[in-house]
C-alpha cells in the first residue's frame, strides 16, 4: 500500500478534524470504543472508529455492527481490513494534494492517543519524537514513517504493559507470602508454646508500649499477676506431664475469662499475667476473682490413670498505674502484692493498696 493511498484514506476518512464542529466528539467516541473492546489505539484503528461514530460510511457501519452482534470478537485485525476495503480500494489515483492536511491528521491522532492514556514512558517518548517530527516539511516517506513508528509503538506498550502487570501480580503474591510469613514468625516469637499465651517478652513490649500511652491519656491501667500455688507438689507427685496440664488448664481459664482488650501472658513457669487497660482497681479485683474462683473449680484428672487430682488454687497480686510510673515498677509492685498474698495463707488476692495499709 502505497503512503498516498494510505495518506488520502486518513484525509477523507477523519473529515478534517480541523473544521467538523462534531469531530471532538466523534473523536472521544472512537478512543473509548477501542479501550472498551481492547484494541489498541494505532492510527488506522483510530481511524475506523471514528468513521464508525460519524456515520459517513453506511456499510462500514453495517459490518462494524455485524461483527458486534456475531461471537467473534472485535479487533486489530478486522479494523485493519476495514481500512483496506472501505479506505484504500476507494483512494487509488488520488494526488498528493492533501499532504498538510495528513500532517495535521497524525498530529491530531498523536494527541488523542496521548490523552487516552498510557503512562509508559517509552511510549511517551516516541509520540513526542513523532509529533515534534509533524511540525517539518514532509514528504510522502517521512509521513510513511511516522505512522509506521505509531503503529509499531502502539503495539510494544501494549506487550511491555502486559508484561508490566504480569511482574505486578507476581510481585504482589511475593508481598503477600513474605507478609503472612512475618506475620506468624512474629507470633510465634511473642507466644508460649505450651500455653499459646503471650511471653514475658510480648508482655514487657505491651506493657511498655500502655504505660506510655496511659502517661498521655491519663487512663487507667491495672495488672495482675498471679501463679499457681504448690504447683512444685504437682510436679514431684504426678509428673512433670501433669504439672504441663495443670498449666495449660489454667491458661485457658485465663483465657476465657478474660475480655478482648485485656492482655494474658504467661510470665513464666507457673507465673502468669493479666493488663487490664482502661481498668481501675475496683474492676479489676472482680475481674480477678472471676478468674481466681474459676480456676478453684477446675476438676483435674491424672489422663494415664483416670486418678482425682488436688484441686488448683492461685495467689494474685494487683497494681495500678500512678504517675511516673515504668513497666518495671507496676511490674515490682504486683510482684510485691503477688509475694504478699503467698506469704499470708495464699489461695486469694492482695492489691497494692492493701499491701500500703
Amino acid at each position: 500500500m502505497s503512503l498516498l493511498v494510505y495518506g488520502m484514506a486518513l484525509h477523507e476518512t477523519c473529515l478534517r478534524f480541523d473544521v467538523s464542529k462534531n469531530s471532538v466528539e466523534w473523536h472521544n467516541k472512537a478512543s473509548k470504543f477501542l479501550e472498551e473492546h481492547n484494541i489498541p489505539p494505532n492510527p488506522v484503528s483510530h481511524l475506523i472508529a471514528y468513521e464508525y461514530f460519524s456515520h459517513k460510511r453506511p456499510e462500514l457501519n453495517k459490518r462494524v455492527n455485524e461483527r458486534l452482534r456475531s461471537d467473534l470478537s472485535l479487533d486489530v485485525y478486522f479494523l485493519r481490513d476495514l481500512f483496506e476495503e472501505f479506505c484504500v480500494n476507494q483512494q487509488e489515483g488520488k494526488s498528493e494534494a492533501h499532504l498538510s492536511d495528513l500532517q495535521n491528521l497524525l498530529l491530531k491522532v498523536i494527541e488523542g492517543i496521548s490523552l487516552s492514556g498510557t503512562e509508559a514512558e517509552a511510549y511517551s517518548r516516541v509520540l513526542e519524537q513523532q509529533k515534534t517530527a509533524l511540525d517539518a516539511d514532509l514528504g510522502t516517506e517521512d509521513l510513511k514513517n511516522i505512522a509506521n513508528n505509531l503503529l509499531e509503538a502502539t503495539q510494544e506498550a501494549i506487550s511491555e504493559n502486559e508484561k508490566m502487570k504480569q511482574h505486578l501480580r507476581s510481585a504482589e503474591e511475593n508481598t503477600r507470602q513474605l507478609q503472612q510469613q512475618v506475620a506468624e514468625l512474629k507470633e510465634e516469637t511473642s507466644k508460649d508454646p505450651l500455653t499459646g499465651l503471650f511471653n514475658r517478652k510480648a508482655l514487657n513490649q505491651r506493657l511498655s508500649d500502655l504505660v506510655d500511652e496511659v502517661s498521655k491519656t491519663e487512663e487507667p491501667l491495672t495488672l495482675c499477676m498471679f501463679d499457681i500455688d504448690h504447683f512444685k507438689a504437682f510436679n514431684d507427685n504426678f509428673g512433670h506431664q501433669v504439672g504441663d496440664q495443670v498449666i495449660q488448664l489454667v491458661s485457658k481459664t485465663l483465657q476465657d475469662k478474660s475480655r478482648s482488650s485485656d492482655f494474658p501472658a504467661r510470665y513464666g513457669g507457673e507465673e502468669f499475667t493479666l493488663l487490664l487497660p482502661g481498668t481501675k482497681m475496683d474492676i479489676a479485683e472482680l475481674i480477678a476473682s472471676r478468674i481466681h474462683q474459676a480456676v478453684g473449680r477446675l476438676a483435674l484428672v491424672k489422663r494415664s490413670t483416670k486418678e482425682r487430682l488436688p484441686s488448683v488454687t492461685i495467689s494474685m497480686g494487683l497494681a495500678s498505674f500512678k504517675e511516673g510510673d515504668t513497666g518495671e515498677s507496676i511490674l515490682s509492685r504486683a510482684d510485691q502484692a503477688l509475694y504478699h498474698a503467698k506469704q499470708t495463707g495464699r489461695n486469694r488476692i492482695v492489691t497494692e493498696t492493701e499491701l500500703a495499709a
